[in-house]
């Protein structure tokens, strides 16, 4: 019995050690490009988007179709990217975004009688 546990706990070590021994840690090592994740965060600007339809509900538009979407100025947007190169040939590639529109405050206005 102690044979097996020992036999057992060895090969516990044994793989535990080659798995980090084998692991990137997220290093590409120089085989391809190598990406650097960043994340922005920020407001955009009034743009269109378009949308390439694979569901809907209630019958809007249907699967396969692309629609444009109006995006309104001052949405705010968390972005998730990979980053290649640097300086002013840096690309960055969306991996992940959250865009938020807030409607717009009403404006309001006073008058005070004498």
């Amino acid at each position: 019995m102690k044979i097996k546990l020992a036999l057992l706990v060895a090969l516990a070590a044994a793989g535990g050690g080659a798995s980090v021994a084998l692991a990137d840690h997220g290093h590409d090592n120089g085989h391809g490009t190598k990406c650097h994740e960043a994340h922005l965060s920020g407001t955009l600007a009034a743009q269109s988007l378009n949308l390439t339809v694979t569901r809907a509900n209630k019958q809007v538009a249907a699967a396969g179709s692309t629609v444009a979407l109006a995006l309104p100025a001052g949405a705010r947007a968390n972005v998730e990217v990979c980053q290649t190169g640097t300086g002013t040939t840096a690309t960055f590639t969306v991996r992940q975004i959250e865009i938020r529109v807030k409607a717009p405050k009403p404006t309001t206005t006073t008058t005070t009688t004498p």
